[in-house]
């Protein structure tokens, strides 16, 4: 039952920041309604979110039938590029997300989802251990390879 409990606590907290994402959004469409371009931009940023929302509730539902989650190349950089812009708005204006990347089409064999919601959560976990602002810094950089050890006797 602890399992289920931590299983069940951890896709809690990954629809909350998916929400998070989508309630930031419609809560800036609120406060400028009459700014159409700032408005479009918004709305796409809760679009994309509640697109992810709808992924990871596809994928507990596959995982439920013991499916395999959606297992491809990721460009990393290219990954971490394309959602920061909905990591600033989640996050809010106290807090400045910055990027170096340094893996431009270096590929891991991944799911996106998961790499999104990862970064995510880092994020919003970050932002709430800043109360008062600050600054996350997002890198990617090649790791070098695992070597492979001999066991000896000795």
């Amino acid at each position: 039952m602890e399992a289920v409990g931590r299983l069940t606590g951890g896709i809690a907290h990954d629809f909350n920041n998916l929400l998070q994402g989508i309630t930031g959004s419609l809560d800036l469409i609120s406060r400028k309604p009459d700014d159409p371009g700032r408005v479009s931009r918004w709305a796409g940023a809760g679009l994309k979110a509640a697109e992810r929302g709808a992924r990871l509730a596809s994928q507990l539902l596959s995982f439920s039938r013991t499916q395999k989650l959606e297992i491809a190349p990721i460009d990393i950089s290219k990954a971490v590029d394309g959602f920061v812009d909905m990591l600033r708005r989640s996050i809010g204006p106290t807090i400045q997300i910055r990027t170096d990347l340094k893996t431009d089409g270096l590929r891991v064999e991944g799911d996106q989802v998961q790499l999104e919601m990862a970064v995510l959560n880092l994020a919003l976990n970050a932002r709430d251990a800043m109360p008062n602002g600050g600054e996350i810094l997002i890198t990617t950089q090649a790791a070098p390879s695992a070597r492979r050890c001999r066991a000896s006797g000795r």
